[in-house]
């Protein structure tokens, strides 16, 4: 016989009994690397390759994949390998392979994998075994008693609640009522001992473990979880410092007050949650009103870039008296997407770890989330809006200066000389009352007025180009909400200005001028800031109703 015929039969026997002899207390990263070591040592062969092939596949992908080696197929000699983890796969495998011996094969795994789980206290391995049980009751009639005293045993020998729960959900699957009566108390106990220990997520695997048995229906669970959150969150406040911001705090006591949304509960429970809710919010409020004073330079530079805008156009459109400012006024652009930054701009560190922003009132609550890119948007549009307006109060201002149009020549003109399809005929009294008030510097008048009319007239406009502004569809045919009427002249017109009337009146995160002016949210300073715009909009949709509106592409 040759040499190398020897030789390459001496390299495979050596090659199979180091398979066979892998250490049988190696599991998971440590077999894979004794598998890799053997494929260093011999890199031709195909049996060691397979076996890493089939060690490194996730256990729940053991009956999905179509995972075949045909090496292993041949299995004569099984019982000389002594590695329990590749004796379960390979078993496994087996009884996918061989559909007549599956049997065999799956309570030998099954078997292999506890005895796994035993050497290693590696939950999967258990769960694994667990699974197969529950998808082949029928084949291991006989043993269920056996096996479900081995996973009770693993459940009451684990101090990880987590652990518990995945063993226990797949226990249920085998004897339910079993499973209620042997750990009903139990658990419950368990949740008391880990509440007194502070370990408020494992109470919350403890409950879900109560729901998972069915001992608790659901809204038994869900005050079960306020309660744990409210608990968690009293264990947080204790050391609670001054000056000092603890937003898990308030987070910890929402999510509480979330679990008790639209159910049935103690209304004691209920009423501590809201006050505790509340008073973090008030708290949080005041944090960031003292963080708000560190960026007090920031603050200045932007007020000296928007008072220098509106200086720049006061001088650049040469306005100086009435005329001349209400020229200005009316010829100014509406439109300043140009001047929008529409990439996200990471200006400070964190910026890169949270994907959304939250709009939070001064009473603390959150009015309105938005993504990252849409927050610098938002910010990127109220800054050349807040321009704007400051280009209008100088404007107004020089006007005022020269002098104040009466209320007689307001009407006058918006009834005999204005021709404007932008107001319809019944509505001129209320924009003529609108825009007199506006004149006169009473802007919390004027935006009270005119804001509604703004929608009507859309709506109107909205009707004469042939689009539905109703519900007709539904059985009670209500009226498009402003926000619908935006979405249809964005859609079929595309003017700049339908973004802007979106951005400023009905943005949550954005100043969401119509709503909160309308449900009383907002300060008369506040209303006054913004009414003058509000005016200043009306003005340039009435003078330049032609430009805006009339376009070839609204139809139906």
């Amino acid at each position: 016989m040759p040499i190398a015929s020897v030789v390459s039969g001496h390299i495979k026997k050596n090659m199979k009994t180091d398979l066979q002899n892998i250490d049988e207390n190696d599991f998971g990263n440590d077999l894979n690397k004794s598998l890799i070591k053997l494929r260093v040592k011999y890199p031709d062969s195909n049996l060691i390759n397979a076996f890493i092939r089939l060690c490194k596949l996730p256990l729940d992908e053991l009956f999905q994949n179509d995972f075949a080696e045909e090496i292993l197929d041949d299995y004569s000699k099984i019982e000389r390998y002594k590695n329990t983890e590749i004796l379960a796969r390979w078993r496994e495998y087996l009884s996918i392979r061989f559909k007549n011996e599956k049997q065999t094969h799956l309570k030998i795994a099954v078997s292999l994998f506890i005895d796994t789980y035993n050497s290693t206290c590696k939950t999967k391995y258990l769960k694994h075994a667990l699974l197969i049980v529950k998808t082949y009751k029928n084949i291991f009639s006989d043993e269920l008693e056996n096996i479900y005293e081995e996973g009770k045993k693993a459940v009451l020998n684990s101090e990880i609640p987590f652990t518990q729960k995945e063993i226990l959900i797949e226990l249920t699957s085998l004897y339910p009522e079993k499973v209620k009566l042997d750990f009903a108390t139990y658990l419950k106990d368990r949740i008391k001992k880990h509440t007194l220990k502070q370990d408020f997520l494992g109470v919350t695997f403890l409950i879900e473990s109560l729901k998972v048995i069915k001992v608790i229906n659901q809204v038994d669970y869900k005050i079960m979880l306020a309660e744990n959150y409210e608990h968690e969150g009293d264990y947080l406040s204790e050391d609670k410092k001054p000056n000092t911001y603890y937003p898990t705090i308030l987070l910890t006591y929402q999510k509480g007050l979330r679990e008790l949304k639209s159910i049935k509960c103690n209304d004691d429970l209920r009423k501590r949650l809201e006050v505790k809710v509340l008073e973090e919010q008030k708290d949080s409020v005041n944090m960031f009103a003292a963080l708000a004073n560190c960026y007090t330079s920031e603050n200045e530079y932007r007020n000296k870039i928007i008072n220098d805008f509106g200086d720049n156009c006061i001088s650049l459109l040469n306005i100086y008296d009435f005329a001349s400012g209400f020229k200005g006024l009316l010829s100014f652009p509406i439109s300043f997407d140009g001047h929008i930054n529409k990439t996200t701009n990471n200006k400070y560190f964190f910026s890169e770890f949270f994907d959304q922003h939250e709009r939070i009132n001064s009473k603390g609550r959150v009015v309105g989330i938005s993504s990252s890119e849409e927050a610098e948007l938002i910010y990127s549009r109220n800054f050349w809006r807040e321009c704007v307006i400051n280009f209008i109060k100088k404007t107004k201002s020089t006007m005022d200066e020269d002098r104040i149009l009466s209320r007689e020549k307001v009407f006058d003109y918006l009834f005999k000389k204005c021709k404007s399809n932008f107001i319809p005929e019944d509505r001129k009294w209320l924009f003529a009352e609108g825009i007199y008030a506006g004149f006169s510097n009473d802007f919390i008048s004027s935006s009270h007025i005119l804001v509604p009319q703004i929608e009507n007239s859309l709506k109107y406009i909205v009707e004469q180009n042939g689009l539905l502004t109703a519900k007709i569809y539904d059985e009670i045919q209500h009226d498009n909400m402003l926000g619908g009427l935006l979405g249809k002249l964005t859609e079929n017109n595309g003017h700049s200005i339908f973004n802007e009337l979106k951005d400023f009146l009905i943005e949550n995160c954005s100043v969401n001028f119509r709503n909160e002016m309308c449900h009383g949210l907002l300060s008369p300073i506040q209303i006054d800031h913004y009414g003058i715009y509000v005016w200043w909009l009306c003005l340039k949709m009435i003078y330049d109703r032609e430009k805006i509106f009339d376009n070839k592409n609204m139809t139906r």
